[in-house]
């Protein structure tokens, strides 16, 4: 089991836990980055979709990742899995109707309502994949910022 997320170019280290419930699923705890309840653990061939809040002791620094940043994932056996980031995707809409709306948001924020994009991030794949989020700012109007990595070569 992933024990450990490291993004050493951002400055990201942070414990990882397994989300056990929908609430965790819904609103993770401030404590670590969660790893979907409906995902896989990273290293078992398919997509791990893990995501914590945008705070900087969390997952804020994501949002100054760039493309080939190396993220490393130490699992539970001491072994670490080695990861490149291969995309970065900005305003990933999710809006939530009881939310105050963004102020002038982006056109990628206009244009939705419903989550489907954002969603498509949740699949199974038949590769190995490792999805990180956080959310833009303080409500889902503001829209996720979706990180992918793929195991380095």
């Amino acid at each position: 089991m992933a024990v450990q997320l490291e993004i050493p170019s951002v400055g990201i280290n942070v414990a990882v836990r397994q989300s056990t419930s929908a609430d965790t699923d819904g609103f993770p705890p401030s404590d670590a980055a969660y790893i979907l309840r409906s995902s896989s653990q990273p290293g078992r061939g398919t997509s791990s979709y893990v995501f914590a809040h945008a705070l900087n002791t969390l997952f804020k620094p994501l949002w100054n990742v760039q493309l080939g940043a190396e993220v490393l994932v130490r699992m539970s056996d001491d072994s670490v899995l080695e990861y490149t980031v291969t995309e970065v995707r900005p305003n990933v809409p999710c809006p939530d109707p009881n939310a105050d709306p963004m102020p002038d948001p982006p056109l990628a924020l206009q244009i939705h309502d419903d989550c489907t994009e954002g969603m498509r991030w949740l699949e199974r794949t038949e590769r190995e994949r490792l999805t990180l989020q956080t959310s833009q700012g303080f409500n889902r109007n503001w829209g996720e910022l979706v990180v992918i990595a793929e195991p380095a070569s």
